[in-house]
């Protein structure tokens, strides 16, 4: 019988029995409503991991480690224990940035670190390997999009109040210095708020073109709920880079109206990679609503954990690492992936993929 995907670590000598990854997802929380896609995903990445020698010729298991607690330094303190017991030879996994950062700071690049999130760019710390996108991949073409095709100029920035939104609002602030948009105004709201009746007060009042939404699971669900209620959905339009299948399927169908996402990766994208993943995913485990929807946010898990492979099936001297996943051609330029983004438009409980956004000048 085949050995089971998540299972529990057992202290043992550096590179011996199970290529172990503690994996760090979403488990409750704010963020859980993306938590089962990231372990479907994850299934699928280690079982084609497995079928294919595994990484350094030993089978991958995954301990999971709820990533969605409150509290970034108790998720990271886990980490820590398992690693000082040398129970998990990797870490992975998607959470949020806040997260991240506790972990980072305590495993300290004492095991290979694939964050699969999108995240907010700046400081990269080099004990991490990001699989997920930048703003600059990510956001700022997206902006332009708008811009140039929609007339959007006037922003209003909602988000929560931690470090992924606020690092990322500053990214659009300068950014719309250079291409001639407004930032009206700004406000943040503590994860878990289920209440956005006074925010989307504050848009009514004053409405911009559109809003750019950088709230997380249940908040975007909670704002989207509220934007409905007020009937702006119909008037001003709503850009993240974070709002997935999950978070449309929470709303009513024409709350999603004037809802735009960019990301790597959607359920409805059309390319010969894409089509393959969702074939291989729906054969291992059907569909309908009982099975958890593919999203950008699951299949970044799968990402991730490809390219832990990747890395570690490689001599440290290699760094043209490049290979082919869902998202299409992936290359690795120091600790950052780069890979193609798209912009999409939600339509009723799904997206409709526009276009594939240029990708940002590298530096």
């Amino acid at each position: 019988m085949a050995k089971p995907t998540f299972s529990t670590p057992r202290p043992k000598g550096r590179g011996v029995g199970p290529f172990m990854v503690g994996y760090v997802y979403p488990r409750s929380g704010t963020a859980g409503i993306y938590g089962p896609s990231c372990e479907t995903c994850a299934e699928l990445a280690v079982e084609k991991i497995n079928r294919e020698g595994g990484i350094r010729g030993r089978e991958v298991e995954l301990f999971p480690i709820d990533g969605g607690h409150s509290e970034p330094d108790r998720v990271a303190a886990e980490v820590g224990r398992l690693v000082r017991h040398n129970a998990i030879d990797a870490v992975s996994g998607w959470h949020i940035s806040a997260v991240r950062a506790a972990i980072a700071e305590t495993v300290r690049g004492r095991v290979p670190y694939v964050y699969a999130a999108l995240h907010e760019g700046g400081a990269i710390n080099p004990d991490i390997l990001y699989a997920g996108e930048d703003p600059a991949m990510q956001i700022g073409p997206a902006l332009g999009w708008l811009r140039n095709e929609l007339g959007l100029h006037r922003w209003m920035i909602v988000g929560n109040d931690y470090i992924w939104p606020t690092t990322t609002a500053r990214y659009v602030r300068s950014l719309a210095r250079e291409q001639g948009l407004t930032i009206q105004s700004e406000h943040y709201a503590p994860l878990c708020t289920q209440d956005y009746s006074a925010i989307v007060e504050l848009v009514a009042a004053e409405p911009p073109d559109g809003v750019l939404m950088l709230l997380v699971g249940q908040d975007a669900v909670a704002f989207n709920r509220a934007f409905r209620r007020s009937g702006l959905h119909s008037e001003v339009a709503r850009f993240s880079p974070i709002v997935d299948e999950n978070v449309l399927l929470a709303a009513e169908p024409d709350g999603n109206e004037g809802m735009f996402v960019s990301a790597g990766y959607f359920d409805s994208l059309m390319t010969t990679a894409a089509l393959d993943f969702a074939d291989s995913y729906h054969a291992r485990f059907g569909s309908g609503f009982a099975v958890p929807r593919l999203n950008s946010i699951g299949e970044s898990c799968y990402e991730a954990l490809l390219l832990l492979r990747e890395v570690l099936r490689r001599p440290r001297s290699d760094h043209q690492l490049a290979y082919e996943s869902p998202r299409g051609d992936i290359t690795l330029s120091s600790n950052q992936i780069r890979q193609d983004v798209y912009l999409a438009a939600a339509s009723g409980y799904d997206f409709d993929v526009i276009c594939r956004l240029p990708s940002p000048t590298l530096g």
